[in-house]
């Protein structure tokens, strides 16, 4: 899909370069004309794609103890071309708190709402979404009182529209 879109580019890139040749003018007599005015994909560099997208995440959240939900907010933002969207998930190995302590216990718990989602090609900046973390009580009670964590994976793409 790089290739192709280098290919692209690279091709549009040289049909730019030869604007001049087709440039107009008003002769005697001719009273109005005609330009073309349009935007670029790519950058003012000329090399650089002007699509963006950011996601941004806490890079720490701390639970009570023996708190059963549990809200992570993060922000999302993406200026694509019309063909794409952002492709995003937010997972988890097994849904399980371990200790640096212990091996025997571990804390299960449940990851819903904004997990996955498909959006764009414009998602305004700023744009929240929600995850919750559910540790339901009689989970609480299997373990004993220590410092569990986990480590939620947030993986991005562009995909086609």
């Amino acid at each position: 899909m790089k290739k192709l879109l280098s290919i692209v580019l690279a091709i549009a890139m040289v049909f730019s370069l030869s604007v001049m040749a087709f440039a107009d003018e008003l002769n005697t007599g001719k009273t109005s004309g005609e330009a073309v005015v349009k935007t670029s994909t790519l950058k003012e560099d000329g090399h650089t794609s002007a699509e963006n997208y950011t996601v941004t995440y806490p890079a720490e959240t701390t639970i009570a103890w023996e708190k059963e939900s549990t809200d992570i907010e993060y922000t999302v933002q993406a200026q694509l071309t019309w063909d794409h969207q952002l492709k995003l998930d937010v997972a988890s190995a097994d849904n399980k708190m371990s200790s640096d302590n212990q091996d025997d216990y571990t804390l299960d718990y449940t990851l819903t709402g904004d997990t996955s989602i498909q959006d764009g090609p414009v998602i305004a900046e700023g744009t929240t979404k929600t995850l919750n973390i559910g540790i339901p009580a009689e989970n609480w009670a299997k373990v004993p009182v220590d410092e569990y964590k986990d480590t939620l994976t947030f993986t991005s793409q562009l995909v086609s529209a």
